[in-house]
């Protein structure tokens, strides 16, 4: 039986998704928290200098979404046959999909007569609580998404969101 190795920051993040089948299936597994501060420590060890990384027999891999598949895969949760994998391989990627349109890889709107709505606001403030949360790491959320730091700051440039972030109360969370 092999031995799997989860290692991941100290916070559920992508790596749950992967804790979650582990779980699922019964199967044992270490599961390593790196706190931040040890992060700089450990970088250039991990494939591509990212977490989540499983490790297999001393293997390193990365990826979540691949090590999420592989684990379905080995523990029997993708389906009794190819057609049903195909099926759940299906629903994860309209989930991913859905992600990725509307949260991170979403256009923006270049009409500057469209009205500002509710989820132009709520993915702002989302992010932005994300980010401050994850500032006290130092990790950058937004830093290669320009998608998402456009939108905050065209988000932040609306005259009438501009003028609260200048008066609003200086507060923690």
């Amino acid at each position: 039986m092999p031995s799997y190795k989860l290692t991941y920051f100290d916070a559920r993040g992508t790596a749950e998704f992967a804790r979650l089948v582990f779980k699922q299936a019964g199967q044992e597994f270490e599961d390593v928290r790196i706190p931040m501060d040890q992060w700089p420590g450990i970088k250039e060890e991990q494939p591509m200098k990212a977490l989540p990384v499983l490790e297999i027999d001393g293997r390193k891999f990365c990826q979540s979404a691949a090590i999420v598949r592989y684990l379905g895969k080995k523990f029997g949760l993708m389906g009794s046959d190819e057609e049903e994998g195909l099926v759940v391989d299906e629903l994860m990627e309209v989930f991913a999909e859905m992600v990725n349109k509307h949260l991170v890889g979403f256009k923006t709107e270049q009409d500057e007569s469209k009205k500002v709505t509710v989820a132009d606001l709520g993915i702002y403030y989302m992010m932005f609580k994300i980010r401050e949360f994850m500032k006290r790491y130092d990790i950058d959320l937004l830093e290669g998404r320009t998608a998402i730091s456009d939108h905050m700051a065209r988000v932040e440039q609306l005259p009438n969101i501009a003028k609260w972030l200048k008066e609003r109360p200086q507060t923690e969370f």
